[in-house]
């Protein structure tokens, strides 16, 4: 299952404290819901339905779901109710109890991802405070449901599964529990009603949590989601953690909900449209109806007029993207690169709205509620909400400025004066802005006339000949709004619905020679055991095949040794030429190392094996014998290995992708386990080095993991290759050894279908899927290259086998000649040659001597 998971904030100050109604109320209202019944083939007959419409789809239904705010049902650790109890943020590595000699991990504000803390004041969830969310969260949740419909299916049910962060999991030293809904209880700490979500099911479209983790400084709230659709992607589990304090004088002196309400209206709406999908995440995951990716982002160069750059993500298609053409009247698109996403602050980026193009917006940080119309077509643009425009707000900071605000992120201005103002009163703006002082002190250094571009009627634009005009963004009043159709009115083309992922960019057959390599090996051993054996390993050994093999394997030592010291001299040295180049980035510091030393070590074995051969030594023959027997055992396992490992992933399915998107141990229970997770990483590895996309400056990544986030083990991770921790979540593996640059050239030559620059730049959107169809192009390399890759190995294999065997042979015979030796000369020393007449008897010392020359002996 395709989880997208990001977790995003909102730095907007709240006060305030309040008595409202009764939580029985409340719950009441909750509980008034419209019955719907679907027929039995509504979900099918829409899943063949390219095109969302207002016909096929109905407002979303939200199931709110508040268990985890309660002492007696919220999972152990994860809200605090006592002053000095622990509590858990994320997933602490290794520690799954509070620490042992009780220091908390987490720091003095409360913050930071995977730790351990002790509750404060702040941190309680008191009834009042529960209450009161309860109320708040209920009103503005029913009014983010009439913002947008979608495909029905009920009852919404999910299932009891270990979730999709197993491997990630492992590597965190936590185990994977099979539960309802996995990640959400494990992942998301939430509450979770087996018999309810797993069993009964619920008569919605999505179930919205909400939780109150412990306080965190600069943070109100965080929105993400946990459960996903199967078919489409969609979010179907909504998680909002209310993090801004709920006790003592939080709420501030008012006792009025309603002014609770309209206080921290834009905080539930922001995050709530973050759990239903506004997140760079899910903006690069958009699929279309055929399942390929709608490349709706594009991360390209920005410059201020300061001279600061910076790289940001940008709507460059889709209806966000055209919408923003109209609403800033730019459209000629060589005059900008699309509807940029929030770059600075660090806080921000990336799963917002850049504030200085798009104050106004929810989804900024201007701190307003309005939802305008291109934020409902961001949403639309992911394929699965159908928008309700006649909800959405009027914008007017930078409406109708032109291509050039927009490029210079709001730092030129420009006097359009389509305006029709009945007075120049009505050219003053709306000025306010709900951001810190800090943010509005960055803002004023930024934009063109600071905060308040339409503080003078001079900067509007203002102007009386022939009627009086000024600039759109300045003309405001009770009726400019009203007057103004483009905000409520709905793109007129379809929506194009989110189809399933279209996953493979290469076809590997199960056919008969993916086994070729295996093939050869054994041909290679029955080869030996017959011809070559009779003309190359005779019984007795042969030392001019020994010394022939073993000159040249000094040769080759000499050469590889020689090219890799001369290689490895200018690697580390000023003087350096076009070859060293070549070479030390093709192969790297540490291979030009191990190639030298290997070099080294042949030249040397070859000399210990002449020399053996030419004193006799046995001792010195076992010595080489043992050292060639490692070599061939090392080579025989590191290939048996390779052959293994691509056995496991013989099955390149949708079935076997999903396991890995669902993040489950792959090669779990099996022999080698660990070995198949280091290879497997180091696959991994290689595809980051190779396709790492060169527009991602300074460390940067994909996507974006956000201040509010408590736990490593999310989407901006398991879906963004990128980051540091991708590979060791996705493969297992813990070693960290990566490839030279260079060696990604030789992929290019030699895998079909795969270019750099298309691997880089679906990098980023493409997510684990990229990698995927990278470890499926390195697969069906080896195997259409098994024939002559198996004939190499089998010569190499051969060659050793004769080096030793014929070892084995001279060692044997050296052995028996020098026994024999021995015993001549002892035999010599012992005997006496007695003169008896004409012929001379032989005296031994010893009462029985062997006979080689055939004369007598007599004894004494």
């Amino acid at each position: 299952m395709v989880r997208a998971f990001t977790v995003l904030l909102a730095t907007l100050p709240f006060h305030g404290g309040v008595q409202g109604r009764s939580r029985l109320e409340w719950i009441s209202e909750l509980q008034a819901k419209e019955p719907y019944v679907p027929a039995p083939s509504f979900r099918r007959a829409l899943q063949s339905d390219a095109a969302l419409t207002p016909d096929n789809t109905a407002p979303i239904r939200l199931h709110l779901d508040f268990a985890s705010l309660y002492e007696a049902t919220a999972p152990q650790y994860t809200a605090c109710f006592t002053i000095g109890e622990w509590y858990r943020r994320g997933l602490p590595r290794n520690q799954p109890t509070p620490p042992a000699d009780g220091v908390p991990t987490c720091d003095s504000n409360g913050d930071g991802r995977d730790c351990w803390g002790i509750c404060a004041a702040d941190d309680l969830i008191t009834p009042t405070g529960r209450d009161l969310i309860i109320q708040i969260v209920s009103t503005v949740a029913r009014e983010v449901e009439e913002l947008f419909s979608v495909r029905r299916s009920s009852p919404l049910t999910f299932t009891v599964d270990k979730g999709r962060y197993q491997r990630a999991l492992i590597e965190q030293g936590w185990t994977p529990v099979e539960a309802c809904a996995s990640d959400c209880a494990t992942i998301s700490s939430l509450a979770v009603d087996s018999a309810l979500y797993c069993t009964q099911g619920v008569d919605a479209d999505a179930v919205l949590s909400v939780r109150r983790p412990p306080s965190e400084s600069g943070v109100a709230g965080t929105g993400s989601h946990c459960q996903v659709d199967g078919a489409t992607g969609r979010p179907t589990w909504l998680v909002f953690n209310w993090i801004s304090p709920t006790v003592g004088s939080a709420w501030g002196a008012t006792a009025d909900v309603d002014v609770l309400i309209g206080r921290y209206r834009e905080l539930v709406i922001h995050e709530l449209l973050h759990t239903l999908g506004f997140s760079n995440s899910m903006f690069l995951n958009a699929v279309g109806a055929s399942g390929q990716n709608k490349r709706l982002l594009s991360k390209l160069p920005v410059t201020d007029t300061d001279g600061a750059t910076d790289s940001v993500w940008h709507f460059v298609r889709g209806r966000a993207y055209e919408r923003a053409q109209a609403y800033f009247n730019c459209h000629n698109a060589s005059d900008w690169q699309g509807l940029p996403l929030m770059g600075l602050p660090e806080i921000g980026r990336a799963s917002h709205w850049e504030t200085r193009i798009m104050r106004d917006d929810v989804m900024s940080y201007g701190g307003r509620p309005i939802v305008s119309s291109l934020t409902l077509a961001a949403m639309e643009d992911l394929g699965f909400y159908v928008a309700n425009y006649s909800h959405a707000g009027c914008m007017n900071w930078g409406y109708q400025q032109g291509c050039a605000f927009v490029t210079s992120r709001c730092g030129i201005d420009t006097d359009d004066r389509s305006a029709m103002p009945q007075s120049s009163s009505e050219c003053g703006g709306d000025p306010e802005w709900a951001t810190s002082p800090h943010q509005r002190a960055y803002l004023q250094s930024k934009c063109a006339h600071g905060t308040t571009p339409c503080d003078t009627l001079a900067a509007a634009g203002f102007a009386s000949v022939g009627g009086l005009r000024c600039n759109a963004q300045c003309y405001f009043s009770p009726t400019s709004t009203a007057s103004r159709s483009d905000c409520t009115a709905a793109p007129a083309e379809p929506i194009e619905a989110s189809g399933e992922r279209e996953i493979f960019g290469y076809s590997i057959k199960n056919e008969w020679y993916q086994w070729l390599l295996l093939g050869v090996w054994a041909l290679g051993v029955l080869a030996f055991l017959s011809c070559w054996r009779a003309h190359c390993c005779p019984s007795q050994g042969s030392a001019c095949i020994v010394h022939a093999f073993s000159f040249a394997l000094a040769i080759a030592g000499a050469c590889l040794g020689a090219f890799g010291g001369y290689c490895l001299y200018y690697a580390y040295s000023e003087d350096t030429g076009h070859i060293e180049e070549l070479v030390s980035s093709l192969m790297g510091k540490p291979t030009l190392v191990l190639g030298t030393s290997a070099g080294a070590f042949l030249v040397v074995l070859s000399l210990v094996t002449t020399c053996g051969i030419q004193c006799r030594s046995s001792f010195t023959l076992a010595v080489s014998f043992v050292v060639y027997v490692a070599l061939l055992l090392v080579q025989m396992a590191l290939t048996l290995l390779v052959i293994y490992w691509v056995a496991n992933l013989v099955d390149v399915s949708a079935d076997s992708l999903e396991g890995l998107r669902r993040g489950e141990p792959l090669h779990e229970g099996k022999f080698g386990a660990r070995a198949l997770s280091e290879a497997e990483g180091f696959t991994c590895r290689t595809y980051q080095t190779c396709c790492h996309d060169p527009t991602l400056l300074n460390n940067a990544t994909c996507r974006t993991a956000h201040e509010g986030t408590d736990t490593v083990i999310d989407e901006s991770v398991l879906g963004d290759p990128s980051s540091p921790d991708f590979c060791p979540f996705v493969s297992g593996a813990r070693l960290s050894f990566t490839p030279a640059d260079g060696l990604c050239n030789l992929f290019e030559v030699a895998i079909s279908d795969f270019t750099l620059p298309t691997c880089r730049s679906e990098f980023c959107p493409s997510g684990i899927d990229g990698y995927w169809r990278f470890v499926q192009g390195v697969i069906k390399w080896m195997r259409d290259n098994g024939y002559w890759l198996g004939g190499v190995l089998a010569l190499v294999c051969l060659l050793q086998l004769s080096i030793l065997i014929n070892l084995w042979n001279l060692r044997k015979r050296f052995r028996l000649e020098k026994g024999k030796r021995r015993k001549h000369e002892s035999y010599s020393e012992g005997v006496q040659v007695v003169p008896t007449g004409r012929r001379a008897t032989c005296t031994a010392t010893k009462s029985a001597q062997p006979n080689f020359s055939g004369a007598a002996y007599v004894a004494p």
